[in-house]
């Protein structure tokens, strides 16, 4: 769709300093690309400010689209109402009520917050269960709402706390979260409704002394990489699918730029789901054997690209292949190597969306037994062939 001869204008306000911004970003351009598209993207990399926003509309825009908290509420009445605007995780949706073309997609905070009940839960060995979020934000109030049904269907009772975002680095609301805390009888069990809260209440518990995840396990939600590897202890997280996120925007707003007729209007909803919780040492197991597996798992995800092998994983945790072996199929229920192909598997999938890399190609990065035992493993994890994949 282009407009006058020339590629629909999209004002994209997106947080590329964050993991969420760049994959939404990721999954717009490959809707992009997937549908032969071509839009002249004007990116603002953070919070718009009303100046540039106002200098961004007076260039000429034919749709916006934006992330979370990155377009101020005050800023919505500006956008004049025939510009289609396609909100993701929209902070404050309702600014945006009465337009004629408006999209929002969020991730399904429903399964975030189930899923998080169910794989503390799982665990077993809490005596207490907690939820941490922001009391100015609906999906957080959704998440957990979510939380609390899901464990309450399991017999356990949840205690939660509300904080605001903007007063989240203030000394007094620290002190809150530390006193909400040495309520909950230990070990207990917390999810905070992102890593930047979850990341906030492990330093909170440390400078009061209470061990995480001894005392407190935490779980956030984002799998944000930098605030949850760059922690210590290092944050296990809840993985929405970002990329989806972005790829469902796109295409509203390509929904948007197509109808100019007026026939398509109204509010248009999609949910994005959750792609799984990478577990890391705020979660880890009180036994030697869980902390040893947990550890195995983040090595391969963090080098699945290097082209690992099972004995770089044993040499990197110091105990001998064959132990590492045992102890993770007893805990896991699969193979290291079967770990290892899983994410190579996955980063093999992104080389095929968004490279011209041959399979012989990609087979040889990743040193498979052969270009026909990756075709093999890719069919049996993803049920198509490498070559339909690609073409779809």
């Amino acid at each position: 769709m282009t407009t006058n001869g020339h590629p629909p204008a999209i004002l994209a306000v997106l947080p590329l300093a964050y993991q969420d911004g760049r994959d939404c970003y990721a999954g717009l351009l490959q809707y992009l690309a997937t549908h032969g598209l071509r839009w002249d993207i004007h990116l603002v990399r953070e919070a718009i400010s009303r100046a540039v926003f106002t200098h961004e509309l007076a260039r000429g825009v034919d749709g916006i689209l934006f992330n979370g908290y990155q377009l101020d509420a005050r800023l919505a009445h500006l956008v004049p109402p025939h510009i289609p605007c396609v909100g993701l995780d929209a902070a404050h949706p309702e600014a945006f009520a009465g337009r004629a073309k408006v999209a929002f997609v969020d991730i399904d905070s429903d399964a975030i917050g189930r899923r998080g009940a169910e794989y503390l839960a799982a665990q077993g060995n809490y005596a207490a269960f907690g939820i941490i979020g922001y009391e100015d934000y609906a999906w957080s109030k959704s998440r957990m709402a979510s939380f609390g049904k899901a464990l309450s269907g399991m017999g356990y009772a949840c205690d939660a706390l509300q904080v605001k975002r903007v007063n989240l680095h203030d000394g007094s609301v620290h002190e809150k979260m530390r006193k909400w805390a040495a309520r909950l009888h230990r070990p207990a069990a917390v999810m905070a409704v992102c890593d930047e809260l979850g990341r906030t209440f492990i330093d909170a518990l440390a400078a009061g002394g209470v061990r995480v995840p001894q005392d407190v396990a935490v779980l956030g939600v984002d799998n944000e990489w930098i605030l949850c590897t760059h922690l210590s202890p290092t944050l296990s997280s809840i993985q929405p699918d970002f990329v989806r996120s972005g790829f469902l925007a796109a295409e509203c707003m390509d929904r948007f730029l197509r109808r100019r007729t007026g026939r398509d209007t109204g509010v248009l909803r999609r949910i994005s789901p959750v792609k799984g919780i990478i577990g890391r040492e705020s979660t880890a197991p009180s036994s030697t054997t869980g902390r040893m597996v947990l550890k195995a798992e983040e090595f391969i995800r963090g080098h699945a690209g290097e082209n690992i092998h099972v004995d770089d994983v044993a040499r990197h945790l110091g105990v001998s292949r064959r132990l590492l072996d045992l102890r993770f199929r007893e805990v896991t229920g699969r193979t290291v190597l079967d770990a290892i192909h899983a994410e190579q598997l996955e980063n093999v999938r992104h080389l095929l969306r968004t490279t011209s890399l041959s399979i012989t190609e990609i087979s040889r990065l990743y040193n498979f037994r052969s270009e026909n035992h990756l075709k093999r493993l890719f069919k049996q994890a993803f049920g198509q062939t490498m070559s339909d994949y690609r073409n779809a």
